[in-house]
């Protein structure tokens, strides 16, 4: 089984968004923001956590729960806190990450 990346070596922590950044962020294509401190950090820890699992945003355990905005609206995790929720704990057969993530009161997001 491949090694996770600890918190060590991956930054999982991110600013409380302003209103509208979240919209931001999803509706500009990726080229654009690929530079972006949130993007290089966000990609480094998806491919150290999350990839395995979900290459390209899909599932590869049941793949009808992918990371496409569709699939995730379908299943209630496209809202931010269930979406949290999920990343830290975890559900079936996806592993939590709890233990990761920064505990500091301006930083909400794992």
């Amino acid at each position: 089984e491949k090694a996770r990346a600890s918190a060590n070596e991956v930054e999982d922590i991110a600013p409380v968004l302003e209103p509208g950044e979240i919209e931001r962020r999803h509706d500009t294509p990726s080229e654009m923001v690929a530079q972006e401190t949130w993007y290089v950090r966000g990609k480094r820890a998806f491919v150290a956590k999350c990839a395995g699992c979900h290459p390209a945003g899909t599932n590869q355990v049941a793949i009808s729960k992918g990371l496409i905005v569709s699939d995730l609206k379908r299943w209630g995790y496209w809202e931010q806190e269930k979406m949290r929720q999920l990343i830290r704990y975890g559900k079936g057969k996806m592993p939590g990450f709890a233990k990761d993530c920064a505990s500091v009161s301006e930083y909400t997001q794992c």
